[in-house]
Parts: C-alpha cells; structure tokens; sequence
C-alpha cells in the first residue's frame, strides 16, 4: 500500500488541526481497505505547538503470480481426467497414490519427516 493511499484514506492531513478522536477513525478505515493487518497511530508533540503525527502500516502481502519451473505444457485432452475422488472433502477419502506416511517417504530428506 502506498504512501499516497494511505493518506487519500485517512482524514488526518498535513498542516491542519489533529482532533484525537481523528486517529480511531484513521484506523478504522485503514483497516476497511482490507490491505492492512496492523494499523498504529502516533502523536509527538513538536517544539512550535505543532503535532508530527506518525501512521505505522503493516500491509497484507499479495501473491501475484506464481511460476512453476520444470512444468511442461500439455494439450488439455493429455492432462489426466479428474475422478469422483478428487471433488469429495480430504476427510472423506483416502489420499491419492498411497498413504501420507508412503508419501512423504520420498521427501524426508528435504525438510518433510512425514509426521
């Protein structure tokens, strides 16, 4: 989130008067954005009277994209036919290709222990 949609957000602006009561307002609607995760709102006094008001955002991370190296593509009529077993909930199926503990075997040695 940027500096500028931070601030477009909040009514608290550069050289004018700070009612307190403006910074719980400031978080709520920092926090409707849905792009943050933590919203804390500083008042420092300053040497001429003046307030320096300090906004710390801490903003929810957003996956763009995702790149899978090593995949090949393949004609849709090649991929593999989805079955009854792939649309049920995990609970109420077996895992696909063996148990989890056959599963994991193969990758134990790679930061998986399989438990």
């Amino acid at each position: 989130m940027s500096k500028e949609r931070i601030l477009a957000q909040i009514r608290t602006k550069v050289g004018q008067p700070y009612p307190i009561k403006w910074s719980q307002q400031d978080i709520e609607d920092l926090y409707k954005t849905g792009a943050v995760l933590n919203v804390r709102i500083f008042a420092q006094p300053e040497g001429d009277g003046g307030v320096k008001v300090i906004v710390a955002v801490q903003t929810r991370s957003i996956v763009r994209e995702i790149e899978i190296d090593g995949a090949e593509r393949i004609k849709a009529e090649e991929a593999p036919q989805r079955n009854q077993s792939e649309t049920q909930p995990a609970g109420e199926r077996g895992t696909a290709g063996g148990s989890a503990p056959e599963n994991y075997r193969g990758l134990s040695g790679r930061g998986f222990n399989g438990h």
